[in-house]
C-alpha cells in the first residue's frame, strides 16, 4: 500500500502533459480548418467577381449587341432557316425586343417557345452564333387534310353558315391555307374548332386509319367524315361522279369494294345523289342524304 501512494505524486504530472498535448493538437487542427476555409471563402469571392466581371462585360460591350432592324430590311443579325408556309415577319417580330440587347441576354429556349405558338411552326431550334448573330431553324407542321371551318353567318335560311377552309396536321392543329400545300389532301368533315386539340387529333388518327385501309383507293377518296366514330362516311370519286358511302366502323376496303363492284354492274342506276350504306354485310342500301351532309360533286 505504501508503494502505490508513492507513485501518485509522478502521475499527476504526466497527466497534465497529455492534456497539453491534445489541447495543442486541436488548436492546430482548428488553425489549419480556418485557414483553408478561409482560403475557399477567398477563391470563392475572387470567382464570384470574376464571373460578375465577365457577365458584366458581355451585356455592356457593343461588340455582343444584336443589330436593329435596317431601314432597306435586310437583317443579318438574325437568319432563319426552313420557312416555307409559316410568316417570317411574324418569326422576326418574336425576336424584336431581343435587338439592341447583348446576344448574352438572349434565351433560346424561351424564344423556342414562343415560336412554337405561331402558325405553321411545330417545332424551333434558337441558336447563338458570337458575337452577335441569332440563327433560327424552323420545322414546319405538315397537314393531313382540309377542314371546313364556320365563319359567320350568310343571310340565307337555306343555307345560313358560311365557311373557310382551313389545314389540319396529324396533332390536330389548324392552320391557315397559304404558300405551298400537298396536292391530293382529302376534305376532313366532323371537325370543330372550338374543341380541344386532343380530340381533334383523335378525329385525324382516325381518319388516317380510315385512309391507310383505303390506300390503294387514296386519290379517289374526296372526304371523310368522321363526326361520327362507329359510323364513318367517306366520299369517292367513280367515273367522274362522286358518292357518299357509309362505311361503318371496320371491314372500309371491304364495303369499297363491295360498292365499286356494283357500280360496274349498275353504272346507270347508281344515283350520285344519293346516299349508299354499306355497313349492311351483302346488301348496299340507297337513302337520301341528311340535311347538310350531301355529298360535293367533282
Amino acid at each position: 500500500m505504501a508503494r502505490r501512494k508513492s507513485q501518485e505524486p509522478d502521475s499527476a504530472p504526466e497527466r497534465t502533459e497529455q492534456e497539453i498535448q491534445r489541447r495543442r493538437a486541436y488548436w492546430h487542427a482548428a488553425a489549419r480548418v480556418s485557414g483553408w476555409t478561409f482560403a475557399l471563402m477567398l477563391v470563392l469571392l475572387c470567382m464570384a467577381w470574376l464571373s460578375w466581371q465577365a457577365e458584366t462585360f458581355l451585356k455592356q460591350d457593343r461588340r455582343f449587341m444584336v443589330a436593329l432592324r435596317t431601314i432597306d430590311e435586310s437583317d443579318e443579325a438574325i437568319r432563319i432557316t426552313g420557312v416555307h408556309n409559316a410568316s417570317k415577319s411574324r418569326i422576326l417580330a418574336s425576336f424584336e425586343r431581343d435587338r439592341g440587347r447583348s446576344l448574352y441576354s438572349l434565351d433560346p429556349e424561351k424564344r423556342r417557345l414562343q415560336l412554337r405558338g405561331l402558325d405553321w411552326v411545330r417545332d424551333a431550334m434558337v441558336r447563338r452564333v458570337w458575337p452577335n448573330r441569332i440563327e433560327v431553324e424552323i420545322f414546319e407542321r405538315t397537314p393531313s387534310a382540309f377542314v371546313r371551318v364556320a365563319d359567320g353567318a350568310t343571310g340565307d335560311f337555306n343555307d345560313p353558315l358560311k365557311f373557310r377552309i382551313m389545314l389540319i396536321d396529324a396533332e390536330g392543329v389548324m392552320m391557315p391555307v397559304h404558300g405551298s400545300v400537298p396536292p391530293n389532301l382529302p376534305l376532313l368533315s366532323g371537325i370543330r374548332d372550338d374543341s380541344d386539340v386532343e380530340s381533334r387529333r383523335q378525329q385525324v388518327d382516325m381518319m388516317r386509319r380510315v385512309l391507310r385501309a383505303l390506300r390503294q383507293y387514296k386519290s379517289s377518296i374526296l372526304e371523310v367524315d368522321v363526326s361520327r366514330p362507329d359510323d364513318i362516311r367517306v366520299t369517292c370519286a367513280v367515273d367522274g361522279q362522286s358518292f357518299a358511302l357509309i362505311l361503318g366502323h371496320e371491314q372500309f376496303l371491304q364495303r369499297l369494294e363491295v360498292f365499286l363492284k356494283q357500280h360496274e354492274l349498275m353504272r346507270d342506276q347508281m344515283d350520285p345523289r344519293r346516299e349508299y350504306d354499306l355497313t349492311n354485310e351483302g346488301r348496299i342500301l340507297a337513302t337520301v342524304p341528311e340535311p347538310g351532309t350531301k355529298p360535293t360533286r367533282k
